[in-house]
């Protein structure tokens, strides 16, 4: 659980799994990041990771906009018409009420939750990075 008063919205762990294996656990609070931002992220650090691999040094490519731009662009989008004919067809559909509709399923609505278990291998202690705890 992260404590935003507090701690930062993002953490990182290397998970040592062997001598030759690792990986790199990272957890983001929803409010640090959406769908775009974290596409961002995963491509930024595997040319990163490939570079390293590769023994040669990262390049990422230069930031082609600020978080101005981010604004101004949604700004454009809630001040245009498009925007305003979406908003009013969702306030006629939810204002018009109805019943819900049924959603697909699968599976016996009377049944009991399965709960199986997965037994996972035991793996070695986690190292921290230093600066991370």
């Amino acid at each position: 659980m992260f404590q935003l008063a507090d701690e930062p919205p993002i953490r990182a762990m290397l998970v040592r799994e062997g001598a030759d294996r690792a990986s790199l656990l990272i957890v983001v609070h929803h409010s640090a990041a959406d769908g775009a931002s974290l596409n961002v992220l995963c491509g930024e650090l595997w040319q990163v990771y490939t570079a390293v691999c590769q023994r040669r040094s990262p390049e990422l490519p230069s930031l082609q906009s600020d978080f101005r731009d981010y604004v101004d662009g949604v700004e454009k989008l809630r001040t245009s018409e498009t925007f305003a004919d979406d908003c009013r067809y969702w306030r006629e559909r939810l204002a018009a009420g109805g019943h819900a509709q049924p959603l697909p399923y699968d599976g016996d609505p009377g049944a009991e939750p399965c709960r199986t278990t997965a037994t996972l291998a035991r793996s070695p202690p986690v190292r921290w990075l230093p600066g991370s705890s």
